[in-house]
């Protein structure tokens, strides 16, 4: 089985973006869409039952249970277990999705350039003429 990806939470816009931009099957992203609709605008969590997203959804329980799981592996979704066996939410986007990591990767590179540049007008990368 496939190692799960460990998403970072989102807000509900950021979220309804991922999972538009996401190779998803379509009953996956209607779920994640629905769960959405419940979840929390700064924290991503959400509460509801499978009864409710069943309706939302017009799905059966088993198919959001299905595609729950899928959302999950994928990095989308983070499932945890209540003490009365009900499930709660974490919307999440992938690391390669998140706006964090798109941000964080371009401040990177921008260094990485940076530091080239600064070497190039500074001599630095030029062979010792010594020898």
């Amino acid at each position: 089985m496939k190692t799960p990806i460990r998403g970072i939470p989102s807000r509900p816009l950021q979220y309804a973006r991922a999972i538009s931009n996401s190779d998803l099957p379509t009953t996956t992203r209607t779920v994640c869409w629905a769960i959405a609709s419940f979840a929390n605008n700064n924290t991503g969590k959400a509460f509801p039952s499978l009864r409710a997203l069943s309706k939302a959804t017009g799905l059966s329980k088993a198919t959001i249970s299905k595609h729950t799981i899928l959302a999950e592996s994928e990095g989308y979704l983070l499932k945890h277990q209540r003490f009365n066996n009900s499930i709660w939410y974490v919307i999440t986007t992938p690391p390669s999705d998140a706006p964090e990591s798109v941000a964080m990767a371009k401040c990177e590179e921008a260094a990485v350039h940076s530091e080239a540049w600064l070497r190039s007008i500074h001599g630095l990368d030029e062979p010792s003429k010594e020898g």
